[in-house]
Formats: C-alpha cells, sequence, structure tokens
C-alpha cells in the first residue's frame, strides 16, 4: 500500500508552480516553497502540514482522505491583506481539479479558507486547507 502524502506534494508544487493566473497575482512568478529561502521576496507560498487517513475497507482496501494546508504569505503595503486573500482564493480554484500521479482523486474540496494577520503587525497570512480522497491506482 503506498502512502499518497509525498505524492500529493509533488502534485501541488507542479500545479500551484505554473498557473498564468495565479503568477499574475504574485507578480509575475509563483513563488512556492517546502522550506523558504533566506530574503524570500513576497508573495510566496509554502507547503505546510498534512494529513493521510487509512479509509479502506474490504472491498475498497486502498482508499485515502488526506488533508493539507497551503500557506499564502503577504506583506502587501498598497493593498493590504487583498493579496493574501486573492492569492488563496487562486489556490482554492486551481486544487478543485487537482491531479495525483498513482492515484485516483476521486474528490479535491476546500475543507476551510483562514485569514490571518501574524503577530508582526506586517504579515498577512491565509491558509487553504484542502481535503483529498484518493484511491491507488
Amino acid at each position: 500500500m503506498s502512502e499518497p502524502g509525498a505524492a500529493v506534494q509533488k502534485a501541488l508544487y507542479d500545479t500551484l508552480r505554473v498557473d498564468a493566473t495565479l503568477a499574475a497575482l504574485m507578480g509575475g512568478t509563483v513563488r512556492i516553497f517546502d522550506v523558504v529561502p533566506p530574503l524570500t521576496n513576497f508573495p510566496y507560498l509554502t507547503i505546510g502540514d498534512d494529513q493521510t487517513l487509512d479509509e479502506g475497507n474490504l472491498c475498497e482496501p486502498d482508499i485515502f482522505e488526506h488533508f493539507c494546508a497551503i500557506h499564502v504569505w503577504s506583506r502587501s503595503t498598497t493593498i493590504g491583506r487583498k493579496e493574501a486573500k486573492d492569492i488563496a482564493g487562486r489556490v482554492r480554484e486551481v486544487l478543485k481539479t487537482l491531479t495525483v500521479t498513482g492515484f485516483d482523486v476521486r474528490s479535491s474540496t476546500c475543507e476551510r479558507l483562514d485569514h490571518l494577520r501574524d503577530p508582526d503587525g506586517l504579515t498577512a497570512h491565509s491558509i487553504v486547507t484542502q481535503r483529498l480522497i484518493l484511491n491507488i491506482v
């Protein structure tokens, strides 16, 4: 049985980094990281924590429920938190049709979308939590 976490992370990265609308919202380039390099320009995305639940049964043993978080980070001084919200909204749209190599994605839905102001008072932070139902093909 294969765990989908690594395949989902690769699919998130590959799908989000090539979306032209997302790139336009982020100033021309989608900056997406697992570990953020020092001095990275805002806005950018990070692939956050994830969780996989084995939902298999006797009839369909290889079904998983997978939750993953994509974080949006912005420090726009002209449009405030709107930049993070717009980017998060586009991430949500793109992930509706996510495909994952080696898995059949039965469902990809936004479980929740949170918008926060970081304690530094400068950084807007949005979190897209995606719920996937998938099985091994």
